[in-house]
């Protein structure tokens, strides 16, 4: 992370070399998550860039930037330059970009020979570039692409944000569309020739049918009719052109045109009888709650929008049986029968259940549960944005998500680039760090930065810092300690959980600390040793701020010493050791501890020296009495031994006269 620092003409400078002109703002280029500005290459001031200041409370996309970067793309606006920067005005993540020397094509007034000859030509390019390294670019749109001055067509970027977050409603296919938007992940490579078959629509005509639809009535139209049929209703095409909107707007992934069927069409090879596939359809009806339906994933979204009447439903056989007749579908059945079964008293797992269902019924779709739905590789964003928005609900249901085997489920079963983004391995972890949700390190935020690579700790510990290494943590950490007292500890879920995910091994510190007493001195010196650990291996240089804070936090244990003189010469040392700015140092040599232990020891003999003293000193105050009787009962005995004494001398006399 860097502290921007004044560049060229007065902008903020990333990695010393391009500076970002704050003072310029370029809203063409505006995105959801962040504003435009124009940057100035100190090494090459004629290259034209701009940048985008992205919200670091969202993630952008890390593998695609990392390969863009690396991987120059022609025809389309690469990456040159990404990282965090430190501004007055909050941190942000500066991403540069090649800048577009054009206008955004304007919907409506491009003709069907252009859209052959230049647009499509031009666009297929660059998509085949990054379909072969499996990359979806998934922000294909009439706004996100330019007519260069040269001439020529330029592709928008594709980084700063989650993959399909800024697409229109009708711009996504089936496997998307009832998804959020930052839950629509990168789907599949076909997704980005869905999405150029809507551009095509709309830069031809000027819009496209079903834009003001619900989503979900949106993605019911599209099941019963087709996306070619709704999104082109009323409008009318040459033969050539309504042959590539077919092939590109199959519902059926499997089916959608790809770049070789593309460059088949652009060398002539079309036909004009292709016809558009609606989606699966039974011979005969389902009935539920009063409606009849013919495709299964109508049914789906049914029982998913009536949750409690769809577990009564499964509790009959009823739509096991339809399957099988009317379906022939054996394993979709066998599915809905163990969901059947399990459906009684289900109570929690009633989500999972219906979540299972409708998946066996509508097997392209998101995953459903509860009132929402996301693909696997859509799970991260969308965790990040219901953090960002601080919506409780949505984090509650996508915990409840990670916590079941839905997703294992689902990445062992998943085709294409969901199955590889979210790997079965990654979603067994899931389930793992939720399983430990109580412990800190575990749990949704652990999950949170498990699924976002380079995504900053989002910690409200950090007082608008967003790091995004553990480097970067420990200095924030730093910076942010001198405004908190001792009694707030500076690990919180999200710093523990950003920890034990940037770091291979220090996850079994975290659970060794947490073992220990709650609220224990214990447990706050294995706190405060993490942090030593963590500055020894990533920040290995004075903490001013973090030994200030841990002077403040172990001072209340020392104010609790028993002994003035010990807690005077802590008191004296802990101000001394905290200006090295070493915390294990200070640790070591404060060895408070054990301090601590003899501190009780020797209060404990202390209380017991003084309890016998006192008894010594009660038995002083008691002494006069004790001595009274003492003598009358000494006296009385020597006066009996006296008398004795002298009758036996009396005795031996008169006895002795008697014998001589």
């Amino acid at each position: 992370m860097e502290t921007a620092a004044p560049g060229g003409s007065g902008g903020l400078l990333l990695n010393g070399r391009y500076s970002i002109q704050n003072a310029h703002p370029l809203p063409q280029f505006d995105r959801i998550g962040g504003r435009a500005f124009q940057v100035l290459d100190l090494r090459q001031p004629e290259r034209p860039l701009y940048a985008l200041m992205c919200d670091p409370r969202f993630p952008v996309r890390q593998a695609a930037l990392r390969h863009l970067s690396a991987h120059y793309v022609a025809g389309m606006a690469c990456p040159v330059e990404h990282g965090m920067l430190e501004t007055d005005g909050g941190p942000f993540y500066a991403i540069v970009f090649d800048r577009p020397q054009g206008e955004a094509l304007v919907p409506g007034q491009v003709s069907e020979e252009e859209v052959k000859t230049v647009i499509v030509p031009a666009l297929l390019a660059p998509l085949a570039a990054l379909h072969k390294v499996r990359i979806p670019h998934r922000a294909i749109r009439p706004s996100n692409i330019f007519a260069q001055r040269s001439g020529t067509i330029l592709l928008g970027e594709c980084c700063s944000g989650a993959p399909g977050r800024e697409q229109p409603n009708v711009y996504e296919p089936l496997e998307s569309q009832i998804c959020p938007p930052d839950g629509r992940g990168e789907i599949d490579v076909t997704a980005d020739y869905y999405a150029l078959g809507v551009t095509i629509i709309e830069l031809l005509t000027g819009n496209v049918s079903g834009s003001d639809m619900d989503p979900q009535a949106l993605a019911a139209a599209k099941v019963v009719h087709g996306s070619f049929a709704v999104l082109t209703q009323g409008k009318r095409f040459s033969p050539v052109i309504r042959s590539l909107l077919v092939g590109l707007l199959a519902d059926d992934e499997s089916r959608r045109w790809k770049a070789e069927n593309i460059k088949r069409w652009l060398d002539g090879f079309w036909d004009a009888s292709i016809q558009p596939i609606t989606g699966r359809r039974a011979p005969h009806p389902y009935h539920f709650m009063e409606q009849k339906y013919v495709h299964p994933a109508l049914i789906a979204m049914a029982l998913a929008r009536h949750p409690r009447e769809a577990m009564q439903e499964l509790q009959t056989d009823h739509l096991e049986r339809w399957i099988r007749s009317s379906l022939a579908d054996g394993p979709a059945a066998d599915i809905v029968h163990r969901m059947g079964k399990a459906s009684s008293g289900a109570g929690s797992r009633t989500a999972e259940i219906i979540s299972r269902v409708c998946s066996a019924l509508d097997p392209v779709s998101p995953i459903r549960f509860h009132d929402t739905a996301v693909n696997l590789s859509g799970l991260g964003f969308l965790l990040a944005a219901a953090y960002a928005n601080d919506d409780r609900k949505m984090i509650t249901n996508l915990a409840d998500l990670m916590r079941s085997t839905l997703l294992v489920e689902r990445s062992t079963t998943q085709r294409g680039l969901e199955g590889r983004l979210l790997s079965p391995v990654i979603a067994n972890m899931l389930v793992g760090h939720m399983n430990n949700a109580g412990v800190l390190g575990f749990g949704a935020e652990r999950c949170l930065y498990q699924l976002n690579e380079g995504f900053p700790c989002q910690s409200p510990i950090l007082e608008g810092r967003a790091p995004i290494t553990l480097h970067n943590l420990v200095k924030a950490l730093d910076a942010a300690a001198s405004s908190h007292g001792g009694e707030t500890m500076l690990i919180d879920r999200h710093v523990a959980g950003f920890i034990a995910a940037r770091s291979d091994d220090m996850e079994k510190y975290i659970k060794a600390a947490m073992r220990l007493g709650e609220g224990s001195l214990e447990r706050k010196l294995a706190m405060i040793e993490l942090l030593g650990d963590l500055q020894d291996r990533f920040a290995p240089e004075p903490l001013p701020g973090l030994c200030a804070w841990t002077v403040k936090a172990l001072k209340p244990v020392v104010a609790k010493l028993h002994s003035a003189i010990r807690r005077e010469a802590l008191s004296q040392r802990l101000e001394k050791l905290a200006k090295g700015g070493r915390i294990k140092r200070l640790l070591k040599e404060l060895n408070l501890q054990a301090s601590v232990k003899r501190d009780e020891s020797e209060y404990k003999a202390a209380i017991r020296r003084f309890r016998a003293l006192g008894d010594e000193i009660e038995a002083i105050d008691n002494g006069a009495a004790t001595r009274r009787m003492q003598a009358f009962h000494y006296g009385y005995w020597g006066a009996s031994l006296i008398a004795f004494t002298i009758l036996s001398v009396s005795l031996l006399v008169v006895l002795g006269k008697g014998f001589f």
